[in-house]
């Protein structure tokens, strides 16, 4: 494989991504003159004999950026749709001899889990903008905002600004030159430039981090893409800078999900668990906006003053009466945690945290059925609980979730509330994004329908997200991300 990529010329190669990548997210792409690819291979359907999906898309740009090139034998056509497939091929038959050298017997769950990581948060078609909306809500808080543009030169608005628009240029062109602007009110030359610089790398950079990816050895199918953090590769020739994005949803993920890396390093980040508290207040905001007959109140203080406690997060109340009970974890699974086989430090602390969000709400839920007086809050038959992560897919494979329920347990029992432990079972894991997708498509009473059903023995297995794929009942005809008027928002600032 890495003889053939060397042996092709790498902007041509780059290019014909391009073309795999708009094709498949982009149903009125026709492919450039010059391309013979099939129309199978140009559809977004997923199983289809001549499909290259586009995490082996990832994996072949690492490799194209890793080799160095023969200039000594003929360039082999990056247009040709042979050349794709036979290095398509190569890289399903490398991962395939991998698995089977490296695989470990009893570990199907987690294989399973990995390879949901890898594929799922490539595979839906409609990028709707919520996870803009999320971020830049979350970032829009004076102290996010001050650290991000102290940290990164540039505001998370003029960031976020750029890069869509860039990314729409993208869409319609293979590359790019220098993005000029004047007269603009609010975004200046130097905040564009800024912002390009911060987004892309020299081609050179990127191929010296794919030889030191590489190098540290592990599985191809699972090493961390070299474009994640700078997906548009910047080329001189001639005197003359171009860029080239190949793969959307690349820059897509860094405008948006990638904005919680800039600053989780930082101590005052983290020290102050600004994402955490911007995080509640975002997740409180999305169910006030939805249920506008509820209050929506959380984070209060009870119990003695020798001993004060707190409620969780959000806490969803029609009247007194408590509905929904909501735990948030600002926790996104690190890739090493991702992709292991094993167990590893990274992986236990996870565990840890979503495991005393577990218990947070099932205390509450406990101390809540046999009253609190000083919050003159009711307990109700069926009460909803929820622990809600800021990860950007379903990261709760069987066997994660079975630890964090175990973890949770021991937790309660080290605080002598092994009574609160019936409500462990009772409490729903989901991410960020399954929450914003069932407050869109679900009437309010269809969102407590849906959680309950969520409970039963037929779904209490599977993530929320497929939990939705097959719960009919109180779906909306005009569905409206509830916090929507926050794209506008973001438009005139």
């Amino acid at each position: 494989m890495r003889k053939l990529l060397s042996r092709t010329d790498k902007p041509s190669l780059l290019r014909t991504v391009w073309v795999l990548d708009r094709a498949r997210y982009d149903p009125d792409f026709v492919q450039p003159s010059g391309y013979n690819f099939p129309p199978e291979a140009l559809t977004p359907e997923y199983g289809n004999a001549h499909a290259i999906y586009p995490w082996e898309l990832e994996t072949l740009l690492t490799e194209l950026l890793y080799v160095r090139g023969n200039r000594g034998q003929r360039i082999a056509n990056a247009r040709s749709w042979a050349l794709i497939a036979t290095t398509a091929n190569c890289i399903r038959t490398i991962e395939d001899a991998e698995y089977a050298l490296f695989a470990e017997e009893g570990q199907i769950l987690r294989e399973m889990s990995r390879i949901g990581y890898r594929q799922f948060r490539w595979q839906p078609q409609n990028w709707d903008g919520a996870e803009y909306v999320r971020w830049w809500s979350i970032f829009r808080g004076t102290d996010l905002s001050r650290i991000f543009e102290r940290l990164m030169g540039v505001s998370v608005d003029k960031i976020l600004s750029v890069g869509i628009t860039w990314n729409h240029l993208f869409n319609s062109q293979m590359q790019t030159e220098r993005i000029q602007i004047s007269d603009h009110p609010n975004i200046s030359q130097q905040d564009v430039d800024t912002v390009m610089h911060l987004l892309s790398a020299p081609i050179d950079e990127l191929e010296e981090s794919s030889r030191e990816v590489i190098a540290q050895g592990g599985s191809t199918a699972y090493r961390r893409g070299v474009l994640r953090r700078t997906p548009i590769i910047r080329n001189m020739s001639n005197g003359i800078t171009s860029y080239m994005r190949p793969m959307e949803l690349l820059l897509k993920w860094r405008i948006s999900s990638g904005l919680y890396y800039d600053v989780i390093g930082d101590r005052e980040v983290r020290d102050r668990n600004l994402i955490g508290i911007a995080f509640e207040q975002y997740i409180r905001d999305l169910f006030a906006a939805k249920f506008i007959n509820c209050t929506i109140v959380g984070d209060l203080t009870y119990g003695s003053a020798a001993r004060p406690r707190r409620t969780p997060d959000v806490l969803v109340c029609q009247g007194n009466i408590v509905r929904l009970v909501i735990e948030c974890k600002a926790i996104k699974l690190p890739l090493p945690v991702q992709t292991t086989l094993g167990d590893t430090p990274e992986r236990s602390r996870v565990i840890e945290d979503i495991a005393r969000g577990i218990k947070q709400v099932c205390e509450f839920d406990f101390r809540l059925s046999n009253e609190i007086p000083e919050l003159d809050l009711q307990y109700p038959d069926d009460l909803l609980n929820v622990v809600v992560t800021l990860d950007d897919w379903v990261f709760l494979g069987h066997d994660v979730k079975r630890d964090i329920v175990d973890r949770a347990r021991v937790l309660l029992d080290a605080d002598e509330l092994s009574d609160a432990a019936s409500a462990v079972g009772r409490t729903i894991l989901c991410n960020a994004d399954e929450i914003e997708k069932l407050l869109t498509i679900y009437t309010p009473e269809g969102v407590f329908d849906l959680l309950r059903n969520s409970l039963s023995d037929e779904h209490h297995a599977s993530p929320l997200g497929a939990v939705m794929s097959t719960h009919r009942a109180g779906r909306m005809t005009q569905t409206r991300n509830p916090l929507a008027d926050r794209v506008h928002e973001f438009l005139r600032v």
